[in-house]
């Protein structure tokens, strides 16, 4: 991870490769434990905060985040061929892939026109590609014995793995904006008290797959 700053601009970037088997999620005579899962995983931000004036304040933040699994992960799953297992075990070899992104946008003014006074207001918007199933690579179903010999994998028991590119029947478009205003005053003058403010808000949130909605506070 790493982050670095100069005046009023701030970056950053992190970035995770998780590379494991299955280790004792399943039982070994299910699932091969030295099957492969790699998950890489990006995160960059960037950002930044302005004095508009003497009383606004501007802050603007940008972010990306990839998140895979990328077409090199496999599993080596066992069945029986029937419920009594009368025709032995068989193996197949499955390739899986999944491919996420997303950006994100924050833009926050705080307002101060006076000491009683505060606003604070501004809107996001949200940008996600998201794949809706894994893109499979499936190999044959082979008897356990003849999966691997002496001279390697049987027929068909290796699949090709998945295009690593996204596929369009296989995503999903999800897009998020909002907007809000907070106001804040102080009754303190006017009640002669430290203790008393009044609040109130409005929120307002459309997303392209539920809809919109407005909350009030």
């Amino acid at each position: 991870m790493l982050s670095s700053s100069y005046k009023n601009l701030e970056v950053g970037m992190s970035y995770f490769d998780k590379a494991s088997g299955y280790g004792t999620n399943y039982a070994f005579d299910k699932n091969n434990p030295r099957g492969w899962w790699r998950e890489p995983d990006v995160d960059a931000y960037a950002k930044t905060t302005i004095d508009l004036s003497d009383t606004v304040t501007s802050s603007t933040m940008m972010r990306f985040r990839r998140s895979d699994v990328t077409n090199d992960n496999f599993s080596n799953e066992a069945y029986n061929s029937g419920p009594d297992d009368a025709e032995g075990r068989h193996t197949v070899l499955v390739y899986w892939q999944s491919l996420n992104s997303a950006w994100y946008v924050q833009q926050d003014f705080d307002i101060v026109p006076t000491d009683d006074l505060v606003i604070k207001t501004g809107l996001n918007f949200e940008d996600r590609d998201i794949q809706k199933g894994y893109d499979f690579g499936t190999g044959a179903l082979t008897p356990i014995e003849s999966f691997q010999t002496e001279d390697g994998f049987g027929e068909g028991v290796v699949p090709a793995s998945p295009v690593g590119t996204p596929h369009f029947e296989n995503r999903l478009r999800w897009v998020n904006m909002g907007a809000y205003a907070q106001v804040r005053y102080d009754l303190g003058g006017l009640l002669d008290s430290e203790d008393h403010f009044v609040n109130a808000g409005v929120r307002y949130h459309n997303n392209s797959l539920y809809g919109s909605s407005v909350t009030l506070r």
